[in-house]
């Protein structure tokens, strides 16, 4: 239990069991947005699954904004082995590929980790 609903007392620290690792961009167009999911569907996926920790990757698109957002959720103590892979670096230089394609650059896209918590 969480000792701040007893005690109404906020808790100092967040526990960190999961992180997510956040990549977002703009993309222009539904179609430009299928090209992102195709490379997510044939090699970002297959990849980052062979991943030790590796517990599940969301994908999210605002089809008013054509933001499109990927987040792949890693036990907390494997997540440091995964930044410093070599299947990081290899999906890194694949994306890059990818977003040239779409008239893109890696500064094009927000990348970010966050403390991961799923409450259902």
């Amino acid at each position: 239990s969480n000792p701040s609903f007893a005690t109404g007392m906020r808790g100092l620290a967040i526990p960190v069991t999961h992180v997510a690792r956040i990549a977002r961009t703009h993309v222009k167009n539904e179609e430009e947005a299928e090209k992102l999911d195709a490379y997510l569907r044939d090699v970002y996926i297959p990849t980052i699954k062979a991943q030790k920790g590796f517990v599940k990757t969301e994908r999210t698109v605002c089809k008013a904004e054509w933001a499109y957002e990927v987040a792949s959720v890693f036990e907390a103590e494997h997540f440091k082995d995964f930044m410093e892979s070599d299947a990081r670096t290899e999906l890194t230089t694949s994306l890059e590929a990818v977003l040239k394609e779409l008239n893109l650059s890696m500064s094009d896209l927000y990348l970010g980790n966050r403390v991961f918590d799923e409450y259902k």
